[in-house]
């Protein structure tokens, strides 16, 4: 079973999960990293016009009545690395050709592609006769070749607490509408702030305020409430008017320059606040997501 610098030492009762990693928009330096501390590695390649990489982790000294629960850890182990990954700027990255495999004490090797095949090589451990299986999963296998001005890769693998999965999320489809020609900073701006809302503790600031102000202006046809039009008065006063009631209000204008200006600078605001915020969490709860 080889791996990084070519070794083919057999592992028995080895759970390992290999992928092809794709839509990595980070150059990185082409090469194999070993992360121990996460049982994986990771190797990145050159592809014509692109980068391809390969991702290996894997558990150790699993008995066969342990596999459910070692799968479970593997599969979130993985998540936590994708999530990681998009964090850091590659914000499509995604896997293909997802393998999981086990290596029983005897040496015999089962790709698992199900709880069937899960069950199989339990009860054929305790010798008892079960025909269905899988085949065995040929070794994996990376070649690249050198790039400009590449990244080095991150010593640690890059992970995330699933318990930040949804703020994560929102991250990346904010991220995601960069690459829209029409003017999408509102909807950058409702997704940043639904980060900032949920995880900052210190809610009395003026900034946060004006933040929320902000995002209310953009989420509602109309807005009356005092402080989002104090905010309005300040930032674009000719968004204020009397309505029919002599009370003020304003409409939010996405064709309007001045509307747009001001938003763009709310939405630059809360896009360094939210991943500021979702750093602080990530590494409190024991997650790594340095360069």
């Amino acid at each position: 079973m080889e791996g990084i610098g070519g070794d083919m030492t057999p592992h028995f009762k080895r759970l390992e999960f290999k992928c092809k990693c794709i839509n990595i928009s980070t150059t990185y330096a082409t090469g194999p990293i070993l992360w121990p501390d996460s049982a994986s590695e990771f190797e990145v390649g050159d592809d014509v016009t692109t980068q391809i990489g390969h991702y290996r982790t894997w558990a150790d000294n699993i008995d066969p009545d342990c596999l459910r629960e070692a799968r479970k850890e593997i599969e979130q182990r993985v998540e936590s690395f994708m999530l990681g990954m998009r964090f850091l700027g590659n914000a499509k990255f995604s896997q293909v050709d997802e393998r999981l495999s086990y290596v029983t004490e005897a040496g015999e090797e089962y790709q698992i592609t199900s709880d069937m095949d899960v069950e199989a090589i339990i009860r054929r451990s305790k010798g008892e006769e079960f025909n269905y299986g899988s085949a065995v999963l040929p070794s994996m296998t990376c070649r690249g070749s050198g790039f400009t001005l590449p990244v080095p890769l991150p010593q640690r693998m890059p992970s995330v607490p699933l318990v930040l999965k949804r703020h994560i999320l929102n991250v990346i489809q904010a991220e995601e509408l960069d690459g829209y020609s029409e003017h999408y900073e509102d909807e950058q701006l409702k997704r940043w702030f639904l980060v900032v809302e949920e995880l900052e503790v210190e809610i009395s600031s003026q900034e946060y305020k004006d933040l929320r102000s902000a995002r209310n202006f953009i989420s509602h046809p109309m807005s009356r409430a005092k402080e989002t039009i104090a905010f309005l008065k300040r930032e674009i006063p000719s968004s204020v008017y009397l309505n029919s009631d002599k009370k003020e209000e304003a409409r939010y204008s996405r064709d309007n320059p001045t509307h747009r200006a001001v938003v763009s600078k709310y939405q630059t605001v809360a896009r360094s606040w939210a991943k500021k915020l979702i750093e602080r969490e990530i590494l409190l709860k024991g997650g790594y997501i340095r360069p």
